[in-house]
């Protein structure tokens, strides 16, 4: 009887884990992945918001020494580029110049998730 409880709580347990996460699986050890109907990246990190909060000031203080390559502007739009995190906020990396690099807008997006293989 006591094993046939333990099996029903075991299974509970995780069937009722499955449904708080929200997700099948298929995540990075970051529990973030690519997903293939919007083209989008995103984590499903425990957090009310996908996305991890950037710092304006930091992507300020970058473009003040790494220029736009499209415009060579330190301010304003930059077509066709973004600037990319070199260790991805969800992998840990921190939001300051110097783990930022300019990337093509083509380059970023087709990077999709690299896992967190950074650390």
């Amino acid at each position: 009887m006591r094993l046939g409880a333990l099996a029903v709580l075991t299974v509970t347990a995780a069937l009722a884990a499955q449904l708080t996460l929200g997700h099948g699986g298929r995540t990075n050890s970051a529990g973030c992945h690519n997903q293939t109907s919007n083209g989008t990246y995103h984590c499903h990190n425990g957090s009310s918001s996908s996305k991890a909060k950037r710092s304006s000031s930091a992507r300020s203080e970058f473009r003040k020494y790494n220029p736009c390559p499209a415009t060579g502007k330190t301010k304003g739009a930059c077509p066709g580029w973004h600037v990319d995190h070199i260790v991805p906020l969800a992998c840990g990396g921190a939001d300051k110049p110097y783990n930022m690099q300019w990337l093509t807008a083509k380059q970023n997006l087709s990077k999709g998730s690299m896992g967190c293989s950074y650390n």
